[in-house]
């Protein structure tokens, strides 16, 4: 994506050629999104894609006559520049401008807004669940800790006290092997 923010060297024209309408699609998306007034255009051969480009090197406009009002072409560009950040770049605080209420591509707009408002909403929950469950991991490993700690307090005391009670134990083993050798002796 550093491509559409930062191009080196900066893009005025790319053309494609031999394409699949899907990628015609992501083709347009990525155009509304790009900082610039980059232009995508589509040719069906390599050599129909070559003039295009002489074209643009000679100063002609090689956009293709749209039938499309330039408000609609705009709004499209708006629309899919917006799905575009919501989708692509995860940017869920986007502004969208809605059209006009009695605009037919209203209910579109309106629809996006919507879902935008979702996914804010879902990944706000998300981290709000991620945190609480992070805490809580944090809390058992505290408490494992202290516990384990405890636990190692416990068995050094234990050693400390066996050991305090084996020079006794190893006196009192000594003299009782030493008086069962005496008496086989005798």
């Amino acid at each position: 994506m550093d491509f559409l923010y930062n191009p080196s060297p900066p893009l005025t024209c790319v053309v494609f050629y031999n394409t699949a309408q899907e990628f015609e699609n992501t083709a347009q998306i990525i155009q509304a999104i790009h900082p610039s007034d980059l232009k995508v255009l589509f040719a069906e051969n390599y050599n129909q894609a070559m003039n295009i480009i002489l074209d643009v090197i000679a100063g002609k406009d090689p956009s293709p006559n749209s039938n499309e009002s330039d408000e609609y072409e705009e709004l499209k560009k708006t629309y899919l520049a917006t799905t575009a950040r919501i989708g692509w770049l995860n940017i869920l605080n986007t502004s969208i401008p809605l059209p006009p209420l009695q605009h037919s591509l209203y209910p579109f707009f309106s629809a996006l807004s919507f879902l935008q408002k979702d996914l804010a909403e879902q990944t706000k929950r998300y981290e709000q669940k991620k945190l609480q469950i992070e805490s809580e991991h944090s809390n058992k490993v505290k408490k494992s800790n202290v516990l384990i700690s405890s636990i190692e307090t416990r068995k050094k005391g234990f050693c400390r006290s066996l050991q305090m009670k084996s020079p006794p134990l190893k006196k009192r083993s000594h003299s009782e092997e030493t008086n069962a050798k005496q008496s086989k002796q005798r």
